[in-house]
């Protein structure tokens, strides 16, 4: 049973996230994308240890679903690496609304 509505957010781990935005517009018809490059998130804790994550994301939207097509800068551990070998690319994370955070957290993890 589906607890979580339709995502309102898919992202995707990307090689060069300008390309990719150029291709999901000409392919799928998606965006126009808004390009941000290289944000710097410091003071990441990731697996236990302290980091920082390098990332550009292009951001547009594909009717109602916003697409996020996100490219790792970093030379340390993250979460693209740790999925993605180099020269792969996949689902990166979903995003949904929820009205209650504690109790849709609760529900999902019950």
């Amino acid at each position: 049973m589906n607890q979580l509505s339709n995502p309102v957010q898919i992202a995707y781990a990307v090689e060069d996230a300008e390309a990719a935005a150029k291709k999901w517009a000409a392919e799928f018809g998606a965006g126009p994308f808004f390009l941000a490059e290289h944000i710097l998130v410091t003071d990441v804790i990731y697996r236990g240890s302290p980091g920082e994550y390098d990332h550009s994301s292009a951001y547009g939207q594909w009717g109602n679903l916003m697409i996020e097509l996100v490219q790792d800068h970093g030379i340390g551990p993250s979460v693209v690496k740790d999925s993605y070998a180099p020269g792969e690319t996949g689902l990166h994370h979903l995003a949904y609304f929820v009205d209650d955070l504690n109790f849709t957290t609760e529900k999902l993890a019950s």
